[in-house]
């Protein structure tokens, strides 16, 4: 929704489309007042707010949120994930968080 992009380490940012699929070593921002909803072929489902920057390591299933924040649900029994921020770090399995990391 509005303002999200893929930056592509090399490259220039896109826009993100519906179709987009986000790799690893790719980062996805968003704008203000802007969002992003992405879903796992696990039916897992990360949701990244406005002015967010995140990123995803497929094999390991972590998620760095560099900035913004991030409503992460992992269906039980799927796998569940690790969130990282630069403060502190999160486990996840079979549940759903929201996480906000903030300049300070």
């Amino acid at each position: 929704i509005h303002d999200v992009t893929l930056v592509r380490p090399g490259s220039q940012p896109v826009k993100a489309t519906p179709q987009s699929i986000l790799t690893a070593n790719e980062l996805l921002k968003t704008g203000r007042q802007s969002r992003a909803e992405l879903e796992f072929t696990d039916k897992t489902i990360a949701r990244i707010g406005a002015n967010s920057v995140f990123s995803f390591k497929p094999s390991s299933r972590d998620i760095s949120l560099q900035s913004g924040s991030v409503l992460f649900h992992s269906p039980t029994g799927k796998g569940g994930g690790t969130v990282r921020t630069a403060a502190a770090t999160a486990a996840v399995t079979g549940t759903t968080i929201i996480v906000a990391a903030t300049e300070n």
